[in-house]
């Protein structure tokens, strides 16, 4: 069995509690000379005001707009709904027209209306996915060319 020598923390907390304030005080008042804003001015400041300004004041890497995050999820979501409707709505009409009250040819048009249905789907998704690529592109030119 192994003890493990108590650690008095105080200590730290002492240095912590008296120190750091005062490395904090001097370093805040502290002269960091003069300074070149990004609007081309000189302006002194202190070395925390410096440091913020670096921080506030510099120009942010270029974030995803909202328009730009959310056009693909979008484009994702239409895309599903059209396809499943493409596909859904002329089998249910090839099932209705295989009723035996209408033509009663059970899986004739059920099979035509799928079918019907899968080749608009794809040649609708087709489009879809060329017009989507294209202004990807354009958005993507326009950025660099900022």
């Amino acid at each position: 069995m192994e003890i493990s020598p108590k650690v008095d923390d105080s200590y730290f907390r002492v240095c912590y509690i008296t120190v750091v304030p005062l490395v904090l005080l001097r370093y805040s008042w502290e002269s960091a000379g003069t300074v070149t804003l990004a609007d081309g001015k000189n302006s002194k400041m202190t070395l925390v005001q410096e440091e913020a300004y670096y921080v506030v004041a510099q120009p942010k890497p270029d974030k995803k707009t909202t328009g730009e995050w959310v056009r693909p999820l979008w484009f994702l979501f239409t895309v599903g709904w059209y396809v499943a409707l493409s596909v859904v709505i002329p089998t249910l009409i090839g099932v209705w027209l295989d009723n035996p009250s209408r033509f009663n040819t059970r899986p004739l048009y059920t099979l035509i209306g799928f079918l019907l249905g899968t080749v608009i789907a794809f040649y609708g998704l087709y489009r879809m996915l060329r017009r989507f690529s294209k202004e990807q592109k354009d958005q993507y030119k326009d950025k660099e060319s900022k």
